[in-house]
């Protein structure tokens, strides 16, 4: 997939280091809970910086007012302060990796392509 917008973009890669692109957070969740395989590894930009960050140490923001490639409504920081600024920001709610993948309410109304 094309990447619209660095500052939402996700990417996948499995054990044999094939990655699957997706230009929204949302989009990635609900790909990898329909995976019968573990990723290797799991990567999201920062929304501030627009850097690579390891998805499992960022902290996202679920914020449905903000305006995805996809309509996911989720960003990701490289630090807890930012992403608790932005959630107050974007009138949005913290959360690790973790959280979303267990909470399927937080990206289900994402529109798949």
């Amino acid at each position: 997939m094309a990447i619209s917008q660095k500052q939402f973009a996700a990417e996948v890669f499995d054990a044999g280091e094939n990655v699957v692109k997706f230009d929204d957070i949302g989009c990635m969740l609900r790909w990898l809970t329909g995976q019968r395989k573990q990723a290797a590894a799991v990567y999201v930009v920062d929304y501030a910086g627009r850097e690579w960050l390891e998805a499992r140490t960022a902290t996202f923001v679920r914020a449905p007012k903000v305006a995805t490639p996809m309509g996911g409504g989720i960003l990701a920081f490289a630090g807890r302060a930012e992403a608790e600024a932005a959630a107050r920001k974007f009138e949005g709610t913290v959360a690790a990796f973790s959280d979303l993948l267990q909470d399927k309410t937080a990206w289900n109304s994402t529109q798949s392509r």
